[in-house]
């Protein structure tokens, strides 16, 4: 790569020579390097005597020893001039970096030929040929001078440090960022804390006052700019909340010039100051605490008849500014009742302080005040009366809390909860219809039944055939009162299917408008969009049926009925319109009448069975509760608004589904001729028992019969023939009608079964809606319907009776 030119000027030189005169001028030119180095170069073997193979002409200075008493192996050797208290540290260090692989520098002391003790640093590393270790080659340079100025800074630190610990003067040294870096015992006495670590890191603003904080913030920034600042007496606040005074001095804390922090002392200056300030401080804390507290508070002057003090909070909560209430009258900040009620408690009271009666100094009421824009705030107010140094009462001290919104929650809670009641007494009422309803049920099917076998038997006219009749005609006027009963308990058995209530009521309509006649003009605003419900289609006609008979009822004179149907949704949070209003999507159907209304004691009781504000004989009282019965067991909630002259507005909700409609149901029932087969029939009322025993052994079936679940599987173990039906009544004493069909089927598969109730009671069905594949005859039942049921499910396949 290097080309070698011959020197004209000696002519027999050569590319060996040149490279020879090469190498000694480099080797000279080391050799006055190292010669000139304030310091000793050096390679050794690795061992523990550290036998020099080498050092440089600054040995001699360093250690007083020529290079030519270290080199080799004789004495002494550098191992012997390391201080004894260092040799083991100096070996372990260094082969540590050789271990690691990396260069070493270590300080230590040696010990020269006159016997002093030098400070040396070395900086060194390993010598290597391929992965051997060859030797060790560094440099060593004397540190004596540097180290004995850092053990004399050091000595005067610990004596300065003695003086800082040790003053009455609070001593504080704090960074750029403002955090304290160091303190005094003196310092953590004044501020009240206990050791410096509770200290340092503390921002200098935690240690002030409010008052002081700007100031303080003002002194550091000054500072950081250079400037020295002594100041005149200042606040602390102490770590356990008490203020202490004193006053400072700061000064810039530099290096090479540049500010790198803040130093400075504290003077305790507490004594003699303490009565003043906290005289001071304490009217700060007032007036802090009036100018900022949520609360208003107010001084009335008697004399003046106004206000004279209001804390600014006034703004918040009734619309005034202070000063706008300071130049009213007081007349004219509360309604004209409220200002002659507060005025003359407050001159009773007056009166009887000044005649040393002190439990009326202090009192607490609630107390209406007018708002700037017209409406009333609701305030929990204590007063105090203030007196004169002669005892006489001169003004109202008075703190006013606004509890406004607690107010209008209790009163909503309290409607809520009237509301509640309300429900639990219609279920308790509803729990007992549905009972009545029960027995009632089995005694119509006894007197119904028996009269149909009279009247069969009484085929020529006549006074016993009238009797009979009559008694049909009140037994059936009966079962439809237990239907409406069973209606309201939510008890009924139903149908129900998916519905569109505006094809419901667009059907109704023109048979509602003959129902309630000419003078009554009758509307429907129905949403094209409305969702559709699950419901019980005849249920619903008769809920429309009840309302617009209830509406005509109420307009004697005439009037305008409006039907509206709309989607609506309850989200998460609103207020609920009944305690069993869940969130969801609902369908609303509104019947609003213009008739006379109703006050808010009759609408608590419009719902409950047989209460009627007609007159005797004129209704049952079973319409409304019927209504509200067959919407409670859709799934929904009524709400209900009316008053005096005004009209009525029944607002019915039931849970919106997305579906399309069911098919219609195509029920046929086999015509009541004779039948065959073995039925168990199972009855706890001997009377519907008998009736019903005797019917069916009159249509040609061959009847063995039982008291309740456990006889009836006693009988069918017991009889050896096949039996075709179970014919069992839902409420048993012990085991339930489900029960019995279920124990039936596993000992006999092929059984057909057949429930019988007047009150489902929540077992064969949810809510009253029959579950899927189940036979079931309601009561009262005459004997053309038993026996038609019985053909029914005779001719079709087993019945499920899950």
């Amino acid at each position: 790569m290097f080309k070698t030119f011959r020197n004209v000027n000696e002519p027999n030189s050569s590319p060996q020579s040149e490279t020879d005169r090469t190498l000694r001028e480099d080797q000279r030119r080391l050799t006055t390097l190292l010669s000139n180095l304030p310091g000793m170069a050096y390679r050794c073997k690795n061992d523990r005597a550290w036998t020099m193979e080498f050092v440089s002409d600054g040995c001699e200075a360093l250690t007083g020893y020529k290079a030519t008493d270290l080199v080799g192996a004789g004495t002494p050797t550098y191992n012997s001039l390391i201080h004894p208290d260092d040799r083991d540290r100096v070996w372990n260090e260094i082969q540590d970096a050789l271990r690691r692989g990396h260069s070493f520098r270590i300080t230590y002391r040696i010990i020269a030929a006159d016997g002093r003790e030098k400070w040396v640093w070395e900086h060194g590393a390993g010598i290597y040929s391929g992965a051997e270790l060859q030797a060790l080659e560094g440099f060593i340079t004397d540190i004596t001078d540097r180290k004995t100025t850092e053990a004399r800074l050091q000595a005067q630190n610990e004596r300065f440090q003695n003086i800082i610990d040790n003053t009455d003067a609070g001593f504080f040294r704090i960074g750029l960022n403002g955090c304290y870096e160091d303190v005094n015992p003196a310092w953590l006495r004044m501020y009240g804390f206990e050791c410096k670590e509770d200290a340092i890191g503390l921002h200098f603003s935690k240690v002030h006052t409010p008052e002081d904080a700007a100031r303080a913030e003002d002194v550091f920034k000054s500072v950081l700019r250079g400037k020295s600042v002594r100041s005149g007496e200042a606040s602390r606040l102490r770590r356990d909340g008490m203020i202490g005074y004193h006053s400072f001095s700061a000064n810039p804390v530099l290096d090479g010039g540049r500010v790198v922090g803040i130093e400075g002392f504290l003077i305790d200056t507490s004594a003699g100051k303490a009565a003043e300030q906290e005289r001071r401080r304490t009217e700060q804390r007032y007036e802090l605490i009036s100018e900022n507290a949520t609360d208003v508070i107010w001084l009335w002057d008697l004399e003046v008849g106004r206000c004279v003090y209001v804390s600014p909070s006034v703004q918040k909560t009734r619309g005034f500014s202070p000063r706008e209430i300071m130049l009213q009258p007081l007349d004219q900040t509360m309604p004209p009742d409220t200002y002659r009620k507060v005025n003359a408690e407050t001159q009773r009271r007056k009166a009887a302080v000044e005649a040393g009666d002190e439990s009326a100094r202090i009192d607490t009421n609630e107390i209406e005040y007018l708002r700037k824009d017209g409406t009333t705030v609701v305030a929990e107010t204590v007063t105090k009366l203030l007196s004169d140094e002669r005892g006489t009462v001169r003004q109202v001290l008075g703190v006013s809390r606004d509890i406004t919104e607690r107010k209008q929650a209790e009163c909503a809670q309290a409607k809520l909860e009237a509301q509640l009641r309300h429900a639990q007494k219609m279920e308790s009422v509803g729990r007992l219809a549905g009972g009545v309803a029960h027995d009632f049920n089995n005694l119509l099917t006894v007197i119904n039944g028996y009269s149909e076998f009279l009247l069969n038997q009484l085929n020529a006219p006549g006074p016993l055939r009238s009797y009979a009749q009559e008694i049909r005609k009140a037994g059936e006027r009966a079962a439809s009162l237990t239907k409406q009963l069973l209606a309201f308990s939510r008890k009924q058995v139903t149908e129900p299917r998916v519905l569109d209530l505006n094809t419901t009521i667009k059907d109704s309509a023109p048979f509602l408008q003959r129902l309630i006649g000419e003078d009554v003009a009758l509307t429907t605003h129905l949403d094209g969009a409305l969702g559709q419900v699950i419901a019980d289609p005849d249920q619903i006609g008769q809920v429309l049926m009840n309302l617009v008979v209830n509406a005509r009822d109420a307009m004697p004179g005439g009037g305008k009925l409006a039907i509206e149907t709309k989607n609506v949704e309850f989200a998460s949070g609103n207020v609920a319109i009944s305690p069993d209003t869940t969130p969801g999507r609902y369908v609303l159907v509104s019947v609003t009448d213009t008739g006379l209304g109703m006050d808010e004691t009759t609408r608590r009781h419009i719902f409950e069975p047989f209460f009627t504000t007609k007159e005797a004989g004129k209704g049952t009282g079973l319409g409304l509760s019927t209504v509200y019965g067959i919407i409670r067991q859709s799934g929904g909630w009524i709400d209900v608004s009316s008053q005096v002259g005004a009209g009525t507005a029944f607002k019915l909700y039931l849970p919106r589904i997305d579906a399309g409609p069911m098919p219609e149901r195509n029920e046929t029932i086999a015509p009541t001729v004779g039948g065959a087969g073995t039925i168990l029939l199972v009855e706890d009322q001997e009377a519907v028992r008998t009736l019903t025993k005797a019917v069916l052994r009159q249509y040609g079936y061959h009847v063995i019969e039982a008291f309740d679940g456990e006889e009836a599987i006693a009988v069918a173990n017991r009889f050896s023939g096949q039996i075709h039906l179970l014919l069992t009544d839902v409420i048993l004493p012990g085991m339930n009608g489900r029960v019995v069909s279920e124990r039936l089927k596993g000992l006999r598969p092929d059984v057909k079964v057949l429930f019988m109730s007047g009150y489902t009671a929540d077992l064969i069905a949810h809510r009253g809606a029959l579950d899927c594949g189940v036979a079931f005859l309601r009561k009262p039942f005459s004997p053309e319907q038993l026996a038609a049921k019985v053909r029914d499910v005779l001719a079709h396949s087993p019945e499920s009776a899950g």
